[in-house]
């Protein structure tokens, strides 16, 4: 089930991705920090759980 945001967020940055940009690089390299997040609160769930 965590697969499908990695995914999604995956396909969204190939994308959106311009190299030219670095404002947008930046903001996408930034939106990994959510990510990062999204898997750290599903492995404390699942320790806490478990």
């Amino acid at each position: 089930f965590l697969i499908f945001p990695f995914v999604h967020l995956f396909f969204f940055q190939l994308i959106k991705l311009n190299a030219k940009n670095p404002n947008l690089c930046l903001k996408i390299f930034k939106s990994n920090n959510l990510l990062g997040l999204i898997i750290f609160l599903n492995l404390l769930v699942g320790k806490l759980i478990l």
